[in-house]
């Protein structure tokens, strides 16, 4: 270890939840049989795995591999979960689309997947309105508080725009807390 580092970064994703607005699931969900999965056009398969879904999947580490390992598969443990990366590991998870086709497409070497259950929704974007003008409202927040030339009018535009970013950061984020559980989807307008 160097004596001095050449620089320290850090990364503040909480802002992230933000984005998780942008498209969510709508409606009745469909399953979707290995046979069915199968019988769709590649170009179907790569919709679908975007898609709002979640696919219960047979993985295989590739043989040579020899980095992370790029789908999570449960661990012995309330709630937890693993990265295999051992080469020729098999096994069984739930995974998202995009996880799923990342493994797929993988630029190292292509992970052996096998689709054998999903679940699919219809694509909605139920609260993308409301978080974009609570996005909008931050940063215009943000900069008058950073360009305002009377102090207490920036540090009032500070206040207000931590209490935006907040409604996003706790509204949004308490979809991801644990350990409540709630199933359900709303319909479709």
């Amino acid at each position: 270890m160097p004596e001095q580092l050449p620089q320290l970064v850090e990364y503040d994703r909480t802002f992230a939840y933000a984005k998780h607005t942008w498209k969510c699931p709508v409606g009745t969900p469909r399953r979707i049989t290995a046979a069915t999965f199968a019988a769709w056009s590649e170009k179907e398969q790569v919709r679908a795995l975007y898609g709002c879904g979640h696919w219960q999947v047979r993985v295989t580490v590739p043989d040579t591999w020899n980095h992370v390992g790029l789908l999570p598969a449960p661990a012995s443990g309330d709630r937890a979960w693993h990265y295999p990366a051992t080469p020729g590991t098999t096994f069984t998870t739930w995974a998202g689309g995009p996880e799923i086709h990342t493994a797929l497409a993988n630029p190292i070497q292509p992970w052996k997947i096998e689709i054998l259950d999903g679940i699919l929704w219809e694509d909605g974007k139920l609260l993308d309105d409301w978080a974009k003008k609570l996005k909008e409202t931050w940063t215009n927040l943000s900069a008058q508080a950073h360009f305002q030339g009377d102090p207490q009018q920036a540090r009032a535009a500070h206040l207000a725009s931590r209490a935006v970013r907040s409604i996003l950061l706790y509204g949004i984020g308490s979809f991801a807390q644990r350990p409540r559980m709630v199933t359900g989807t709303p319909p479709h307008r």
